[in-house]
């Protein structure tokens, strides 16, 4: 008769209860729950290692043993049946309470994710909401950015123009400076040309004694100066001959009374006598002597020139040891004349025009003279006057 049960199921499960006891509990005391648990407790080995030497020994033992054997393994086969079904029922009572406790934490986790989801989806649609406030102010600000770049261009346009007209403005402002500066130019040219025929006109109209050379040297000079800045700044050349034209007759007019001024030196040397009175004491007397002219002293006898142009009205060859012995006399034509005297030789006649400058004779010591000298008189209007306002000598 076996001991296990005929259903197959219920006895595999016997059978696992009835090893899982022989596993857990002491068998025989040959294992304990430490070993149980560390190897499985093979029955066969026991039974052939343990058991059947005792068997062999004590036959009349066997068949107690059997019976022992079948009463210990139904009994603990019995209890572990109880014990699994009892740790069975605990572990699902204690199953069945921690999925009582997740399906509640379940439930209250799921109601939050409900409510999170609530507020997920609101906060969507306030997000949706401001999406679309901000798409149409997007689309607001893209027109009117369009519009600005519009306007921005037109106003670029309109800048554009405005430079262009200021520059033209400022074209123009500089043509009409431009011609202003002409025209100041021209006024004082006109203004500086009628000064200078003033100048000139006074300088020719006034009385012959109380022109010099270098008064009329300067009206030439202003004269060149006025031409040159007529010529450069007026523009209407009628107007530029008619100045022209006027400065050059009076150009010419002080020509003329420069050519007939006697200032050019006659001859080389330097002074020896000087004209006016010269006192001197003769025999224990002071005499005082007029001297009439300029003694100008070189004893190489250079060639004397007239002082300037003019027509040889005398010329006096006699020498007799006294007076001014060989001498030249010129009429300038204009109120001078001059005296050439102690010459040693002439080389021109009465009636012949000389120009300024040109030979007349040779310097020497006719006459009433001590050296080789030439003696200079300056007359205007036939008074005398003294030389040497006329020429640049040094003084011996």
């Amino acid at each position: 008769m076996s001991i296990f049960s005929k259903d197959k199921k219920n006895t595999e499960t016997h059978k696992d209860g009835f090893w899982k006891s022989v596993y857990e509990g002491e068998f025989f005391g040959r294992i304990s729950k430490k070993e149980a648990g560390i190897r499985r407790f093979d029955v066969r080995e026991h039974f052939k290692n343990v058991i059947f030497p005792h068997l062999k020994e004590r036959k009349a033992a066997i068949r107690a043993a059997a019976a022992f054997l079948v009463a210990a393994g139904v009994l603990l086969y019995a209890a572990a049946g109880h014990r699994a079904v009892d740790r069975e029922k605990e572990i699902t009572k204690i199953l069945h309470d921690k999925n009582t406790d997740i399906t509640r934490q379940l439930d209250a986790t799921a109601s939050e994710l409900d409510n999170v989801s609530e507020e997920f989806n609101k906060t969507l649609n306030e997000m949706e909401e401001k999406d679309n406030i901000i798409a149409e102010t997007d689309t607001k600000l893209s027109s009117l950015l369009e519009e600005n770049e519009e306007q921005q261009q037109l106003i670029d346009e309109q800048q554009q123009t405005i430079g262009d007209q200021q520059n033209h403005i400022d074209e123009q402002q500089e043509i009409i400076d431009n011609q202003q500066q002409i025209i100041d130019e021209q006024q004082n040219a006109i203004d500086l040309t009628d000064e200078a025929i003033r100048e000139i006109a006074d300088s020719i109209g006034a009385n012959i004694s109380s022109r010099n050379a270098g008064t009329m040297y300067n009206a030439l000079d202003k004269i060149n100066k006025s031409k040159q800045i007529i010529s450069d700044t007026i523009d209407d050349p009628e107007k530029v001959k008619e100045y022209c034209d006027l400065l050059d007759r009076k150009a010419a007019e002080v020509n003329e009374d420069l050519k007939r001024y006697p200032d050019y030196e006659p001859a080389p040397g330097k002074i020896s006598y000087t004209f006016g009175n010269h006192t001197s004491v003769r025999n224990g007397v002071t005499v005082t002597n007029f001297h009439r002219g300029l003694d100008i002293h070189n004893p190489s006898s250079p060639p004397v020139k007239s002082a300037a142009y003019g027509k040889i009205t005398e010329v006096h060859l006699h020498n007799d040891g006294t007076g001014l012995g060989i001498y030249v006399r010129i009429d300038h034509g204009n109120g001078y004349s001059t005296l050439y005297g102690h010459l040693a030789s002439v080389c021109v006649k009465e009636g012949q025009t000389v120009e300024k400058g040109q030979q007349i004779g040779i310097m020497g010591k006719t006459g009433a003279a001590t050296g080789v000298h030439v003696h200079i008189e300056v007359y205007i209007d036939g008074q005398r006057v003294d030389p040497i306002t006329y020429f640049d000598y040094e003084f011996m």
